[in-house]
């Protein structure tokens, strides 16, 4: 880019590069929103179920109780949500990773070939 590499670029290649980049904007401003919701679901919903210890290194820090954890609907809620958030994100991002390595790809091939 720096080099002025894109001014080589066909005028479709490059409107698909500034359609990436602005489905790379919106991946970056979900995955914001998705990071905010995953620590209000931390803090509401798993944080009350177990005990914190940040201070005394010589306790483990989270401490909790499997059984009750696993019988407790909030916290099962809460988990089911932020594995439904990271999937969502996953699935999001996927098709955008590949479009940026075909573009990649298709950059690499005009260079190549001058």
């Amino acid at each position: 880019m720096t080099s002025g590499s894109l001014k080589r670029l066909s005028q479709d290649l490059y409107n698909k590069y500034l359609r990436y980049l602005e489905s790379v904007d919106f991946s970056y401003d979900l995955t914001t929103k998705q990071a905010n919701a995953l620590v209000t679901i931390i803090n509401n919903e798993l944080y009350p179920s177990v005990d914190l210890n940040f201070t005394d290194g010589a306790k483990n820090r989270v401490e909790f109780n499997i059984t009750i954890l696993k019988n407790n609907r909030t916290v099962n809620n809460a988990l089911q949500k932020s594995i439904y958030y990271r999937n969502a994100i996953i699935n999001v991002n996927k098709p955008i990773l590949n479009r940026g390595k075909s573009l990649i790809e298709q950059i690499d091939n005009i260079l190549e070939n001058e």
